[in-house]
Order: structure tokens, then sequence, then C-alpha cells
């Protein structure tokens, strides 16, 4: 065979067998202590689905906010990011977040999986936003005469504990100060 003839039929061969394009998925988070659980997560991932990479971005808490709005101006927004409450009002009323009803529905993504309304937290006007990754709570204010009044020590509220059943020490402290009792 000619040397000509060969390289045109390599060349042909390599044409009929297309390189399976590879899907980035862009995620960004600002939790560095978080960032090697998603980095396995996302390894794990990548093995069993060879046609997507993950790329992670950490950014601090504070320089996360000026970038990713940065990037929703500039177009060049994260596929998939992390939000948070206070800032999740902005993003619906500025139209930048997708519904995911359609693809949760597709999919048959459970989302009973979590406390009772959590995930309709991420959600507003029928439309869902985003599903949750965890939560917590931001901050606890008390009536520091009330507790007094009722013979507790504020002191004595880091000992509480909850729970998703009965909501723990912490609950039966809302039920006394409460109207609930």
């Amino acid at each position: 065979m000619q040397p000509l003839t060969k390289l045109l039929l390599g060349a042909s061969l390599l044409a009929s067998n297309p390189v399976q394009a590879v899907t980035e998925i862009n995620y960004w988070l600002w939790d560095s202590n978080q960032q090697p659980a998603y980095q396995a997560c996302a390894d794990a991932f990548e093995k069993e689905n060879p046609d997507i990479k993950i790329k992670i971005t950490q950014t601090g808490w504070f320089d996360y906010w000026a970038a990713l709005n940065t990037a929703f101006v500039s177009g060049t927004a994260p596929d998939v990011f992390w939000d948070h409450l206070s800032r999740y009002p902005e993003f619906t009323q500025n139209g930048l977040l997708v519904d995911l009803s359609p693809l949760i529905a597709r999919d048959k993504v459970p989302t009973d999986i979590y406390v009772d309304g959590l995930a309709k937290v991420w959600g507003r006007d029928g439309k869902q936003y985003g599903l949750p990754k965890d939560w917590d709570t931001i901050g606890i204010v008390y009536n520091q005469a009330m507790l007094e009044n009722a013979g507790i020590d504020p002191k004595s509220l880091q000992d509480l504990d909850w729970n998703p059943q009965d909501g723990g020490s912490f609950g039966r402290l809302l039920a006394r100060l409460s109207l609930d009792e």
C-alpha cells in the first residue's frame, strides 16, 4: 500500500470515530473546609461518567459574592453554585436562576428526603431554583428578661440539643416559653 493511501485510510478511520466531547461543569463554593469532600465526590462521579468533568472553584465568603455577581453580569456564571438564603431573593428577583422543576420531575429527584419544608425554601411561585445541600442556624436571639422570669440561666442555652423527631431539649424549652405548652 502506498504511503499516501495509508495516510488517507488512517485519516478516514480517525474521522469515522469521533472523539467523545467532554462536558465541563463549573461548580463554585465558598468553604475551603468542605472542598476536599466535594472534590472526592466529583472525582468518584467523573470515574463513572468519563464524559463529564467537574471543575470546583473555592473562593472565600466575602470574595465569593463579589465574584459571583461579576460572573452573572459578564455572562460567565458557574453552572452550579452554593447560594445562601440572604442572597437568594436577589438572584430570583433578577431572573438569574434556572427553574429546576422540570429536571427534578424528569429525573425523579426525591425532595421528601429533606426535613419538611426545607426544599420549598429554595422555590418561589411554583418554580424550584435549588435544593438544600445542608442547613444551619445563623443565630439565636433570646429575651434575657423572659429567660430570667422563667428561671432559666442564659448560659444553659449552650447545652441544649435538637433533633427532628421531638425537638430535643431545645424544643421543650421553646414550648415552655411559648403558648405551645
